[in-house]
């Protein structure tokens, strides 16, 4: 029988963030507008540059800071507590130990370059699945059918395209995918190892 692989989504899925309602008192801390800091970080170019690896994560904070006139001061203390609340899913982690022997499992994150330490020393997520890829180190990103491509190849397994009735074709890729409702976006291909 051919191995299939499942590709899976960190970010809001393996790991999670709780709501940030001190956000909101550093923002009137800062004399900030109610969601500047996300709509600085995430709403324009400056994550996608980030994403991409064409940017390091000290000038995303630098921008960051730039941007919505916060002194250094201010940036590290975003910087070292927005994602401080992180955390690893205990129903994702467990299922991804139950899909271990019968998946080849890999993760594919749209992240910025310096987040593989958080992904394999501060959660063991590298002991959870064979690949781990990351956006800005391999210059790709979600969508883009190609980063799902390189991700099946590193697993050595062929993209096979209606091999599976459990979950409908993804429209952005072309491959089989499914959104979980509690645990968000996860694809899974079914060919022959390589």
């Amino acid at each position: 029988m051919p191995r299939r692989a499942l590709i899976f989504d960190v970010g809001g899925v393996l790991l999670r963030v709780p709501p940030h309602p001190q956000q909101r008192e550093w923002e009137q801390q800062f004399g900030l507008a109610d969601g500047a800091i996300d709509n600085a970080l995430w709403g324009g170019d400056l994550s996608r540059r980030a994403t991409l690896g064409q940017i390091q994560p000290d000038e995303v904070w630098s921008q960051l800071g730039q941007r919505l006139g916060l002194d250094a001061g201010q940036v590290a203390f975003v910087r070292a507590n927005y994602f401080a609340e992180e955390y690893l899913d205990p129903a994702m982690e467990r299922l991804l130990r139950s899909l271990r022997s019968s998946y080849r499992l890999a993760l594919l994150t749209n992240a910025w370059l310096g987040v593989r330490p958080v992904l394999t020393e501060k959660f063991p997520l590298s002991q959870l699945v064979d690949e781990i890829v990351i956006s800005a180190e391999v210059g790709l990103a979600k969508p883009d059918p190609a980063i799902y491509h390189l991700t099946l190849a590193r697993l050595g397994v062929a993209p096979s395209v209606g091999r599976t009735s459990i979950m409908p074709p993804s429209q952005a890729t072309g491959l089989p995918a499914s959104r979980c409702p509690r645990h968000g976006e996860y694809y899974i291909a079914g060919g022959s190892s390589r």
